[in-house]
């Protein structure tokens, strides 16, 4: 089975989250949170301008990743932006399903680009 570094990081965050459970008492949501802040704060307001616009066309069109509308809103963005925002981002931890949500839209993002 084929396992994807985006499940792979999903996989480690929750057994981080489940361990630090188990040894604080707490939950980890808040540090994911501030985790999330420090990313996309770190990308510049170019670069969010362009997530917000990915994220928001992948979500207006039933997250579908095949929407002409939404091909047509990647091919507006900056590739090299896109896939900045993709590395800072994923590479922050998991946020929940609207983290889920943005790593989604950015990773369709960029397979479109590559095609």
């Amino acid at each position: 089975m084929k396992i994807s570094k985006r499940q792979l990081r999903m996989i480690i965050k929750e057994e981080r989250g489940r361990l630090l459970q188990e040894y604080y008492g707490g939950d980890d949501t808040s540090n994911m949170l501030i985790n999330f802040a420090q990313a996309y704060s770190a990308l510049g307001n170019a670069i969010q301008e362009q997530v917000v616009a990915v994220v928001e066309a992948y979500v207006a069109h039933g997250q579908d990743l095949n929407s002409p509308e939404f091909e047509a809103i990647v091919y507006e963005q900056n590739p090299n932006a896109l896939e900045r925002a993709l590395e800072h981002l994923g590479g922050a931890g998991d946020f929940g399903q609207s983290g889920a949500e943005i790593l989604d839209a950015l990773e369709g993002a960029m397979e479109i680009n590559r095609r």
